[in-house]
């Protein structure tokens, strides 16, 4: 999956060891000016793809560096964009994907945007022990 969508970096331990059935979490190295991914095939299943980073992900135009309020792109090159990043991402990678068939977004398909709850770790040091008095 991680080398259909860029230059796979690194995976974590879980995925390493399949220990998660549900998902994957891998870090992909991709280029910062054209539109991501929404999916991936695997096989027969369509797997839709979720991208860490709310703040430099942009959900309208699909490309990293910006978001949604700070989007350049008109509405209509969107879909232009990503017909072209398709055709030239795959002929570069020698994917086995068809290019002369464009990608058309489903305009029900939406962008997401995985987050993490981070927790406050707890200071777990345990009190030292005060006795004045000889043992």
């Amino acid at each position: 999956v991680g080398k259909r969508l860029g230059k796979l970096v690194k995976t974590d331990v879980c995925t390493s060891f399949t220990l998660r059935g549900r998902y994957a979490l891998i870090c992909v190295e991709v280029s910062m000016g054209v539109p991501v991914k929404k999916s991936v095939h695997i096989g027969q299943h369509k797997q839709p793809i979720i991208y860490e980073g709310s703040d430099i992900f942009c959900n309208r135009c699909g490309v990293l560096g910006h978001n949604a309020i700070n989007c350049v792109v008109p509405q209509t090159n969107q879909q232009n964009m990503q017909a072209m990043e398709i055709r030239q991402g795959d002929n570069a990678r020698g994917s086995d994907v068809q290019t002369s068939t464009p990608y058309m977004a489903d305009p029900k398909e939406k962008w997401q945007t995985v987050t993490f709850n981070r927790q406050k770790k707890e200071n777990k040091r345990t009190p030292e022990k005060i006795n004045d008095e000889p043992a």
